[in-house]
C-alpha cells in the first residue's frame, strides 16, 4: 500500500521520516532480517527513544544492525502522528491534503487583515509573550487557590 501513497511535507524538519518509508519501499519482498550494513537508516526525526532498544540489534560480529520488521512498526506510527497533525501529507488525499491549502487563497497578500479579523498580532514574540504571560498568571491562581483551600490536600509519596 505504501508504494501507492505519495507523501510530502512541507518543513525540512520531517523529511526523515519520508527518507524512512523510501527505505522500506526499496526493501519490499527482500526476505532480510536486518537492512543492509551500507544502507543509511533513519533514526534521528524518525524512531521515538522508547523504540531504538527495539530495532537496534548486535550481530556475532559486534556490529549494530536495524531490525526491518520492528523498525517499519515504529516509521508507521511515527508517519501516523504526523499525518494526523498534517506535518507529513498525502499527494492527492482530502483528509491527508497539503495543509497550505487550507488557508485563504490570498492569505499573503491580506495577512495584516487576516490578523486583524483574529484579533492577533502580526509579530510572534508578542504574540507568545501574551500567552505565556496568560499562563503565569493562570496557574498562579490555580497556585494560590491550592494554598488557600483546607479541602485540597497533596500527599506526597517516595519513589
Amino acid at each position: 500500500m505504501l508504494k501507492h501513497l505519495d507523501f510530502r511535507c512541507n518543513n525540512l524538519n520531517h523529511q526523515p521520516v519520508i527518507e524512512a518509508i523510501q527505505l522500506i519501499r526499496e526493501y519490499k519482498g527482500r526476505a532480510q532480517r536486518y537492512f543492509a550494513l551500507s544502507d543509511e537508516v533513519p533514526i534521528e526525526g524518525v524512531i521515538q527513544p522508547k523504540w531504538k532498544e527495539n530495532l537496534i540489534e548486535t550481530d556475532s560480529k559486534g556490529e549494530e544492525r536495524v531490525n526491518r520488521v520492528n523498525y517499519k512498526i515504529a516509521v508507521l506510527q511515527s508517519l501516523r502522528k504526523r499525518l494526523r497533525c498534517k506535518e507529513i501529507w498525502i499527494e492527492g488525499a482530502d483528509r491527508y491534503r497539503n495543509p497550505e491549502g487550507d488557508l485563504p487563497q490570498d492569505f499573503e497578500e491580506h495577512k495584516e487583515e487576516h490578523f486583524q479579523a483574529l484579533k492577533i498580532p502580526l509579530d510572534v514574540e508578542l504574540f507568545i509573550s501574551k500567552i505565556k504571560d496568560l499562563m503565569k498568571d493562570s496557574l498562579s491562581l490555580l497556585n494560590q487557590g491550592f494554598e488557600e483551600n483546607r479541602l485540597v490536600c497533596f500527599d506526597y509519596k517516595p519513589a
